[in-house]
């Protein structure tokens, strides 16, 4: 079964309690569980959702609290990173300003969400590319909100602007490959990373 893990449920619970109130997500919630009844079960950080339902509790919670604007996500992507890199399990990589660190374990990052696919990044001197493939189907969530998620990871551990550009390939495809261009060389070894061994 594809599935994603709770820890992703949990954050965007928090993310909402923070900015609106725990009342309107209980009433998010109420609208949530009319449409999958999985939802009536608690969802801790090790429950794996399957990925039907926490598409739609995306598709719900994008309508109701952000009027359906998927660049929502993008927003979503990068408030994740920065908890991650700031407060959660890898600020030491933005602390010790470690990009080519950060780069060899998104494979790690990637599986820590999803149980399915698969993401490996490769340098260069000023650049890293990442490339996701094996997706079930297409959905903004495994698109937009990774990639910014990366975007404003790498800016975190090289400290300065990174840009961010889709390589040519299919819109909406299960795989994709994107581009992450720093402002100067942050990757002492080019040689660097095989990432998803």
């Amino acid at each position: 079964m594809h599935a994603i893990k709770g820890t992703a449920f949990v954050a965007r619970k928090k993310g909402v309690c923070s900015t609106h109130g725990e009342l309107l997500w209980q009433e998010f919630m109420i609208v949530l569980r009319k449409k999958s009844p999985f939802f009536y079960q608690p969802v801790l950080v090790s429950t794996s959702i399957p990925l039907e339902d926490f598409l739609l509790f995306q598709d719900t919670l994008i309508a109701y609290f952000h009027k359906g604007d998927e660049k929502a996500y993008l927003k979503l992507g990068a408030e994740a990173a920065q908890w991650g890199l700031t407060e959660g399990p890898y600020r030491r990589y933005a602390h010790e300003r470690d990009a080519a660190g950060f780069s060899t374990i998104v494979p790690a990052i990637w599986r820590s969400f999803f149980n399915f696919g698969e993401c490996n990044a490769t340098c260069g001197t000023r650049e890293v590319s990442i490339t996701c493939g094996g997706l079930p189907l297409w959905h903004p969530y495994l698109e937009i909100l990774p990639m910014a998620y990366f975007q404003r990871g790498f800016e975190l551990v090289s400290h300065g602007t990174v840009n961010l550009t889709r390589q040519p390939g299919p819109e909406r495809a299960t795989g994709y490959t994107y581009t992450f261009a720093f402002e100067r060389e942050v990757f002492a070894d080019v040689s660097l990373p095989k990432t998803g061994a």
